[in-house]
Formats: C-alpha cells, structure tokens, sequence
C-alpha cells in the first residue's frame, strides 16, 4: 500500500484500481532479454563455486525438476489465475519473455503491478509460477538468500569514502530457463499455451539464483585485483564497492569487464564513485558519516502525517494502519528513533495486529498524536550519525534492585572503584513492574556522566532487559525507562541492560537495608 512512490488515499485505504490491470503501459525490456551467456559463467566460475553451481540447477534440467515432476500428482494446485491482456501477452511474446507452445505441465498466475513515477504510471508484470507449493514444502531452505546487512553497509560508509554503484538491467529478464522446463512456467491465454522463457520474479528461488550470480561476480573481481583495497555489497541486483575513489574506480572497470565477459549488461557501466547517495532505501554521506531516508520515504512519511492530520474521521482498515506502522517503524530504525517514546502507538499496534486485516478500527487520540509526532520527525529526515563505534571496554558497570521500601544501586568503575547508594521511596510503590525500572533509572542518574561512554547495567527484573532489547515495553513504566537510557546516546553514552539473578545481585541487600516487604508482580497494563 505504501510501496506506492506517491501513495494516494485510495491505495492507502485498500481499494483496488482498474490500473493495476488496465491502465499505463507495460513495462518490460527487449534489449536485454536472456542475455547472460551461463555456459561461459559456469566455464569461468562454475569449477570452484558449488554454491553457484547448486543456484544455476533451479533454472537448468537438473535432478531438482525430475524431483518436482514426481511430486506433481500428490499435489491440489490452486487455480491459476492471468490479468494479462492480449496486447500485454503481445507485447511480451515480442520481447522474447513468452514464447508459444505445445503444451503446459504446470501453469503459473500473472497479474501487473501498478508503479507512479514521475513519468507517469506504468505497470511491471508478475508471473508466480503454481509450482512454488512444491518448492516451499521440499526446498524452501536452498532457497534463502543471505544479503549484506545494513549494518555492515553502514560500518563500510563509516570507514570509506566513496561508493561505487552498479545495477544490472532487467537481471531476472537476462536469465534464460531451460527448454526442457519451460512448460512448468505456463500461461493460458485464450486460445493458446504460453512458456515461460526467463526467470520470473514470482519464482522462489529466482531471488537465490539471481543473488548468487551477483556475488560469483563480485568475488571474482576482488580476486583479479592485486591488492584489494575495496569492500562490497549486494543484494540480488544491486552492487556496490566501498573505498577510497581510485579504488573504488578500479573495482568497478573489472568489474564491468568481467560481467561483458558472461554478456551480463549493467544500466551504467561509466558510472563513477559517488561519496553521497541512495543504497537498498538509505540516503548515505561518507563526508560527514551520516545516513538517513531517501527522498521517495520521506515522501511517503509527509503524506501519512498530511493523512493523519487532515482526515476528520480517524478510522482505518488494519492493513492501512499496519502499512502506516511498516512505514514509520523503517524510518525509526533508519533514523535511530526512540521507539519508547511512543508507547501508547506501540500498544495500540500491538492490539490491532491481532485483528482480521479487513476490520475498521478507531485511532485512539493519544495514539493518533504520537504517530502524528513520529510521522513528523520522519518527515523532518534529519540525518542520523551512521555507525555507533562499538568498544569491548566497559567504563561503568552498576547493579541496582528496589523493594516495597527503597531502592539501592552499586557502581563499579573501570578502576575498581566501588560506590554506592540506597533511598526510601518518596511515595508508595504498588509493584515491582513500577519500582525496577524507577530504580533502574534513577540509578543511571545517579551515577552516569557524559565522561563515560559504555554503561552496562545490571537487574534481576527479566521484563525490564527484555523490553531494553525490543526497543519499549508492554508497560509504559518500561517504556519510560527504556526512553530514558536512548536519550543519553545523544550525549555519547551507551546503556545496556543485562540480567543478573537476585542472589547474585550485591544491590539487593543495598534495597533492604530497610527492612522492606517484597513487592508483587502485578498485571502489566497502560
């Protein structure tokens, strides 16, 4: 729903449009149309690389097939289902994707997906081949594929200074299937029988094979430098190099010569290194080492808050408010936002994700406020430092526990120097659910100053070092804490929770030192 570039009240409130099927023109590609030479790749890479080999069996006649035939009599096939029109089935027998056949095994379902750009709309086509049940019950884990993570992204944005991007053209399309399997890829239309001759989009392992070339490809190249002074990433089409400029420019030229060499066709091969731009949804600048939305999600957060703020009714369909959440929770994590702080939205989530996808449900006034600050700040897109440089070494380590009475902490620094405190409560605690993270964060208060930088505090409370881990707690006072220990990493301090079983915790005779009952665990609530 919000995938769209400009998304549009209709979209957002799941409403289908005659576009998806009707409108725009098709978009596909003729001039790169099975173009990958995979005899030369698996000539060139294919000896050293089972991985490669083991990706490069999903679109050959292997073993893997003869396996899917004998399944697919014990199988009941959902009915395949095609919105293609006539002049879209044209189109595509032209641009070499269908080609006419005999006959057809295993047909597949075909439908396009709407997508406004700034040129205009259009619609890419979608084929899910019917045997991917067969491939999820048999195969699914040889189909999973292992992306660089954003976190090694922005560690590599961290320590370089350029990044060199390249993107192939229409990948899926540059992979041809083999003939003898091409009639469990089919399509009816009409009158006739199509095959598929390239690799769908829909298709299971399309992603793994895809990826895997990819990656033949970058390592290859790395292995060609003499000295290789550059890191990579990728993610199925995507590819990038990290270094200094010169490096970077030298990756990349053998890299465009060894993807000639297998016919693989890139969009930009004259592309240069660039030291600010967009990478797989983030917004990068190695000269000031910040990342933050790109321009397309930061359109999309502005529209929700325009959305929130302008809708007179504040009801929704679940998928729409699970789309509105999808979207802010990226740019949370993008931006490094503190979740907890928005507890009565998180709560309101976590109520609504157990209802049917299709149910009208009210926005409550306090939960609508903050989504309506969080889609602000996401707007705002203001750039977050882009790699927090973790440290082995602990500065401050405290332990801290409360009771009905009081609560008592003890800090031991890098010196093993040892301090300590215990207080009264001010006023009545009902709960341990109330008194652990008071405690825990009156005890950061107490000992932590902006001289320090790694904190790691310690707590027989579960419930508190868990909500620490998700980001906020089912209970506002875990939210408020986990709130407060974010807000010190603006100062450059670090907190992390960690459990430590109450016999074992010296804090715990600091709390009762008054004597003090013990305190239920109540129900957690708002």
């Amino acid at each position: 729903m919000l995938g769209l570039q400009a998304p549009n009240w209709p979209a957002l409130r799941g409403k289908l449009s005659k576009a998806n099927s009707s409108e725009g023109p098709l978009h596909i590609k003729t001039e790169v149309i099975a173009s990958l030479d995979i005899p030369t790749l698996l000539q060139k890479f294919g000896n050293s690389n089972q991985e490669l080999r083991e990706a490069l069996e999903w679109i050959d006649d292997s073993h893997i097939y003869d396996s899917i035939r004998s399944y697919l009599p014990t199988f009941i096939f959902p009915i395949h289902r095609s919105t293609f029109t006539s002049d879209d089935l044209s189109q595509l027998i032209k641009a070499e994707k269908l080609s006419l056949a005999s006959r057809g095994t295993t047909y597949c379902n075909a439908f396009t997906v709407q997508e406004d750009k700034p040129e205009g709309i259009r619609r890419r086509p979608i084929i899910e081949p019917l045997i991917n049940c067969v491939i999820e019950e048999f195969w699914q884990p040889q189909c999973r594929v292992t992306y660089t993570p954003k976190s090694e992204i922005r560690k590599q944005v961290f320590e370089s200074s350029a990044c060199l991007q390249y993107d192939f053209a229409a990948w899926f399309d540059q992979i041809q299937l083999h003939p003898h399997i091409r009639d469990l890829f089919a399509l009816k239309s009409n009158t006739d029988i199509l095959n598929l001759n390239v690799l769908p989009m829909g298709y299971k392992p399309s992603c793994k094979v895809a990826h895997t070339i990819t990656k033949t490809l970058i390592q290859a190249t790395l292995r060609n430098l003499l000295k290789p002074k550059v890191t990579w990433a990728a993610c199925v089409d995507n590819v990038a190099f990290f270094g200094s400029h010169n490096d970077a420019l030298l990756a990349g030229k053998t890299f465009v010569t060894l993807c000639a060499s297998v016919k693989a066709i890139i969009k930009e091969p004259e592309a240069t290194p660039q030291s600010s731009y967009d990478l797989l949804g983030e917004h990068y600048d190695h000269v000031a080492k910040t990342r933050c939305l790109t321009s397309k999600t930061q359109a999309k957060a502005a529209y929700v808050f325009t959305l929130l703020s302008t809708q007179t009714k504040k009801y929704f369909k679940v998928r729409q408010l699970l789309a509105v959440f999808g979207l802010l929770l990226y740019c949370a994590e993008v931006l490094h936002f503190n979740v907890a702080m928005y507890h009565a939205a998180m709560r309101f989530l976590s109520a609504v994700a157990a209802r049917p996808l299709h149910e009208v449900v009210g926005l409550p006034p306090q939960a609508l406020d903050q989504l309506l600050c969080w889609s602000a700040g996401a707007a705002l897109n203001l750039p977050t430092y882009v790699q927090h440089v973790a440290s082995d070494n602990i500065d401050l380590r405290i332990y801290v526990d409360a009771s009905g009475l009081g609560w008592g902490a003890l800090a031991v620094g890098v010196n093993a120097s040892v301090r300590s405190c215990a207080f009264p409560w001010p006023k009545f605690i009902q709960s341990s659910v109330e008194a652990e993270p008071l405690a825990a964060t009156l005890a950061i208060a107490y000992f932590v100053n902006t001289k320090v930088k790694n904190v790691v505090l310690y707590t027989d409370h579960e419930g508190l070092v868990f909500a620490s881990k998700k980001g906020w707690g089912k209970c506002s006072s875990y939210s408020m804490a986990v709130a407060a220990f974010r807000e010190w990493e603006q100062f450059g301090v670090y907190i992390r929770l960690e459990h430590i079983p109450g016999r074992y915790n010296p804090a715990d005779a600091l709390s009762r030192s008054f004597t003090p009952p013990l305190l239920p665990v109540t129900k957690i609530g708002l």
